[in-house]
C-alpha cells in the first residue's frame, strides 16, 4: 500500500488540475470494515462497507443492474446516507449458490454454442462428404465427443474463476498491497 494518502479535498483539487485523466475517484484506504446490518426477508445479516467517492463505480465502468448509482446529495460530508448492495453473497446468497449461478450461465452459453456449432459442422461435413476418405462425414461419436469436451472445458472455465471469486472478500479486493 502506498505510504502517501490524501484528503478528500485534495481529490477535488486533483480532479480540477488533472490533464492526464478523464476522471478520478477515491475510496477510504484506511477503513476499519464499517459494519452494517441488512434487515429484510430472513435472518438479519452483518455486512461490511467502505466509503467511496460518488463516481467510484462509474470510473470503474460498473453500472448497477437494478436501482441507481450514487447522487450528488449522497456525496457531501454529512449528506444523506446511501448504500449500494452487490448481488450474491452481499445479499445473503451462499458461496455455493454464487458458484452455481455462474456455472449455469456459462453452461447455458456453451450449450448454445455447441448446438449452433454442431448444426454448422453437420452441414459443412455433408457438403465435404466427397473429400473424405475412410471417415464418415456425420460420425456420431466425433460430434458427441467434441460436444462433451467443449462442455467439460466450459464448465471448468466457469467454475474455477467463480470458486476463486466466491472466496474473495470484495472489500479486500479493493485494498492495494
Amino acid at each position: 500500500m502506498s505510504s502517501v494518502t490524501s484528503r478528500a479535498s485534495n481529490l477535488l483539487d486533483y480532479r480540477v488540475m488533472s490533464q492526464s485523466f478523464e476522471e478520478m475517484t477515491g475510496y477510504m484506504a484506511f477503513f476499519g470494515y464499517e459494519s452494517y446490518i441488512l434487515i429484510g426477508d430472513g435472518q438479519p445479516e452483518r455486512l461490511v462497507g467502505v466509503g467511496v467517492a460518488r463516481n467510484f463505480l462509474e470510473v470503474l465502468g460498473v453500472q448497477p443492474l437494478l436501482g441507481r448509482n450514487f447522487v450528488e446529495e449522497e456525496s457531501v460530508w454529512d449528506g444523506r446516507p446511501a448504500a449500494i448492495l452487490t448481488h450474491g453473497m452481499a445479499l445473503g446468497e451462499s458461496a455455493a449458490a454464487v458458484r452455481m449461478r455462474v456455472v449455469s450461465r456459462t453452461m447455458t452459453l456453451a450449450g448454445t454454442g455447441v448446438v449452433i456449432g454442431a448444426v454448422a459442422s453437420f452441414i459443412v461435413a455433408c457438403l465435404m462428404r466427397s473429400m473424405l476418405f475412410g471417415v464418415e462425414a456425420t460420425d456420431a461419436m466425433t460430434f458427441e465427443g467434441m460436444a462433451f469436451v467443449l462442455m467439460l472445458v466450459s464448465g471448468l472455465a466457469g467454475y474455477l474463476p467463480a470458486r476463486r471469486a466466491s472466496r474473495t472478500n470484495p472489500i479486500d479486493a479493493l485494498r492495494v498491497t
